[in-house]
């Protein structure tokens, strides 16, 4: 069937290359045009950057000049939309190289759905970002989604389609959202500590439900990781993963590990031997925060598996020892 109608591009847009499609050219006042290439002849416009002034304007940043070396202009895609046209050029900055001895503050972060990220300092200081609305919008979509499904009609289909982009569209920006106000929250020579993902399964643990299941699998948690990771890198920033086996049952105040401490529930964490009572989100940053301490004194793989001997409980009191050790020597202290 589909001999029988022409192919039709719905959106006017085209791939252009650097050089030989577009380039920059000054006007006879100095100022700077875009050159473009069009089957009658090159088209000379003016233009006005939008879309990165956050990044492109902050004085932690390099400023954007055209001229400067540190910037590359790549290849751009010509496109139009709400009967604008835009013009994506793909841009490659080289940024000084920061050494992880110049890091000057650690935080934290346990990703989840009650609290998408959960951050935490070595000040004492955590900080939690609902994941609510982003829960009622993906939920929304998800009711739609069976719906169609169930009808399985040619339009159906074409519907679950579009609601696909959507969907992705919206998480994309939260995920944009929340890297850049993360990075913005806290200076340069920044330690980001997240739990390593990969491999986990949420199918094989059975105390979430099926719909808790679906939200934690089909959740954009390694888009996040990776939008964390370019834009902590632009404010000379770093981004580290550590294994996140124990960081939600071991206590952050005496070291002990239990696994009933965590009370799901309530979100929070109140441990049986020393009475702390924190919210269990804000205890898996503090613990991975602690875990990149270890890693600036040169564990490469931080682990809390190497803090047990043989596989059984650490003493609690060695284990608060080892953490106020830990501190004290990388000059962190944890108010609590």
């Amino acid at each position: 069937n589909w001999l029988q109608h022409p192919v039709v591009y719905r959106r006017p847009q085209a791939d252009l290359v650097r050089g030989r499609d577009w380039s920059f050219v000054n006007d006879k006042n100095g100022g700077l045009l875009l050159s473009i290439a069009t089957l009658t002849g090159r088209t000379k416009v003016r233009f006005v950057v939008k879309g990165s002034e956050d990044i492109l304007n902050d004085s932690d940043m390099p400023s954007l000049n055209i001229e400067d070396p540190k910037w590359r202009f790549g290849e751009a895609k010509l496109l139009s939309s709400g009967g604008k046209w835009f013009l994506h050029i793909s841009v490659t900055a080289k940024l000084p190289v920061t050494e992880n001895e110049d890091v000057s503050n650690i935080v934290g972060l346990d990703r989840g759905l009650v609290n998408i990220v959960t951050a935490a300092d070595q000040s004492g200081l955590t900080a939690r970002y609902s994941g609510d609305d982003a829960r009622k919008i993906r939920a929304g979509y998800n009711r739609t989604r069976a719906s169609l499904q169930k009808k399985g009609t040619r339009g159906a289909k074409r519907v679950l389609k579009r609601l696909s982009g959507r969907e992705n569209g919206y998480m994309n920006d939260v995920n944009h959202c929340l890297t850049r106000a993360l990075c913005k929250s806290y200076p340069g020579n920044t330690l980001f500590v997240l739990e390593d993902l990969t491999g986990v399964s949420f199918e094989e643990r059975n105390f979430y439900s099926k719909e808790q299941t679906n939200e934690l699998r089909s959740w954009a948690f390694y888009d996040f990781g990776e939008k964390l990771k370019y834009k902590a890198a632009l404010r000379g920033q770093h981004v580290i993963e550590a294994d996140a086996y124990k960081t939600s049952q071991r206590c952050p105040h005496c070291g002990r590990y239990d696994k009933v401490a965590r009370h799901r529930d309530t979100h929070e964490y109140i441990c049986p031997e020393c009475g702390h009572i924190e919210n269990d989100d804000e205890v898996g940053a503090i613990n991975l925060m602690f875990l990149g301490a270890e890693y600036l004194k040169g564990d490469k793989t931080p682990s809390f598996t190497k803090m047990e001997p043989g596989g059984k409980k650490r003493n609690a009191k060695a284990a608060k020892k080892n953490a106020e050790n830990t501190i004290a020597e990388n000059a962190f202290v944890l108010i609590r």
